[in-house]
Formats: C-alpha cells, sequence, structure tokens
C-alpha cells in the first residue's frame, strides 16, 4: 500500500510517516500543503491519502474536493483536531 501524507505540521507528519513505515507502509510521499497533496496524487497515484482537514492558508475542503474529483479512486482518511 502506498501512501500519501498531508498535514501542515512536520512533526505529525514525520511521525505519521516513522509509525507507518515502521509498519511495513510505503510512504509515496509527505507534503504540508493541499495544493501539494493534490499535486502529488496525481503525480504518484497513491492508495490513500492521509490528510490534516485544516491545512494553514488552505481553503478546508476546497482543496480535497478537488484531489476527490481529479483522483476518484483514491481513498481518503481525514484526521483532524476538530470535533
Amino acid at each position: 500500500m502506498r501512501v500519501l501524507l498531508i498535514d501542515d505540521h512536520t512533526l505529525v507528519r514525520k511521525g505519521l510517516e516513522q509509525l507507518l513505515q515502521s509498519r511495513g507502509v510505503e510512504i509515496a510521499a509527505s507534503v504540508g500543503s493541499g495544493r501539494e497533496g493534490v499535486s502529488q496524487a496525481l503525480a504518484l497515484k497513491p492508495d490513500v491519502a492521509v490528510v490534516d482537514l485544516s491545512l494553514a492558508g488552505d481553503h478546508g475542503l476546497g482543496w480535497l474536493r478537488e484531489m476527490r474529483l481529479l483522483c476518484p479512486k483514491l481513498k481518503v482518511i481525514v484526521i483532524s483536531v476538530h470535533d
């Protein structure tokens, strides 16, 4: 399984990378913005994207909707500190 990580907090992103890699998961890319995430999803065609819903400077769900339209087979796991 190839995973794309999208989180603007480097510490969280690196921690997820290490956790997943220690369990044999391949990290296709690890990026800090929704725009980069869309670009990497198109270029690398990962199986799953793990995304922080609240990325600094991004427009909330807009980029997530764009990614889902451009990569309809991509499975998405959303992580958030919000209820």
